[in-house]
């Protein structure tokens, strides 16, 4: 695994480089601001995927790098806005830009990320896909205000949730995958199969995620327990639980006894735990792995497209 992922790491190497050069400002405070964001231990997963895909095909992009760094670039902007929303002081176990500068400078310094990919994509993306970027954008947004509206609200149903997290995490996923195709010169049908591939992976990951927030370690993780659900944010375990007969009532009364003290959150967890939800939603991971597997089995066997199979093999939580 680790040479294939060697495949990658010269690409890599130099969006990390693009990364840097591109987000260079005159003002010391943006500058660093985005230097405790590059060194915050991201896993650079987006540009990633989007790196893999554009090795797919048989063309070579010279776009390629600036397309990887621009997802990133998206993503960081992304999460310094939803950090101000959560009102979060840790990221990855690192203080959060909003934090340590401020809820003013944090949207400044996002909105400037958001000005910086427009203008390399402005600047290196085909026309073409102008659409698809926008509509992806559009979907992190109504993603992210579904989850806004849908704080601390127990009816929150299983296919709400599974179209939240399409738009806010998801869709970003397909879109690297979708891009680093075009770049590399794919068939339409391989443009689709990959978008498709980031799609389920994104909700896969999406949902493991919100897994940790019940059995995650969080010196590993960098993410505290019990963060979503203290905050009104009721992710797939939650929900499975509240719709347990038995069980559902408690946790109905717990959770709308906001704000939670440490014996509420204990009983939270416990109840999920016993109503089956963690085991509900690593079902529902492997699902999604699996329609990701079947639906690149069609391409080409290479190294590249085993690096998307042990993406795949990573993701589920470990407890």
């Amino acid at each position: 695994m680790i040479n294939r992922y060697e495949l990658i790491r010269p690409s890599m190497d130099k969006v990390e480089a693009m990364l840097k050069s591109s987000l260079r400002s005159k003002h010391r405070i943006i500058n660093s601001a985005i230097k405790d964001l590059l060194e915050s231990g991201g896993k650079r997963l987006r540009p990633a995927l989007l790196v893999v895909c554009g090795n797919m095909g048989n063309k070579e992009s010279p776009r390629l790098i600036t397309m990887a760094a621009i997802v990133e670039i998206l993503h960081m902007a992304t999460l310094v806005h939803d950090d101000i929303i959560d009102d979060a002081l840790f990221r990855r176990g690192v203080t959060t830009v909003q934090a340590k500068w401020g809820k003013d400078i944090a949207v400044f310094l996002g909105d400037y990320l958001f000005s910086t990919a427009f203008a390399l994509i402005t600047d290196n993306c085909p026309v073409e896909n102008f659409g698809i970027i926008t509509k992806t954008l559009q979907n992190i947004c109504e993603g992210e205000i579904s989850q806004y509206e849908d704080r601390f609200s127990t009816d929150v149903s299983r296919i709400r949730y599974l179209k939240r997290i399409m738009g806010k995490t998801a869709a970003l996923f397909g879109l690297s995958c979708y891009l680093g195709a075009h770049e590399s010169g794919c068939s339409g049908q391989q443009k689709s199969i990959l978008f498709r591939y980031g799609i389920s992976l994104g909700m896969a990951f999406q949902i493991a995620d919100d897994v940790l927030d019940f059995i995650g370690d969080e010196q590993r993780t960098g993410k505290p327990k019990a963060n979503d659900f203290t905050q009104g944010i009721y992710t797939l375990p939650v929900i499975h639980a509240l719709r347990d007969k038995s069980l559902g009532p408690t946790l109905k009364e717990i959770l709308q006894s906001f704000p939670l003290d440490k014996n509420d959150i204990k009983r939270v967890i416990a109840i999920v735990q016993a109503s089956g939800g963690i085991e509900y939603s690593i079902d529902l991971i492997n699902r999604y792995i699996n329609r990701a597997v079947n639906t690149i089995n069609t391409l080409p066997d290479n190294g590249y497209k085993a690096i998307l199979i042990d993406l795949l093999d990573n993701i589920k939580p470990c407890r």
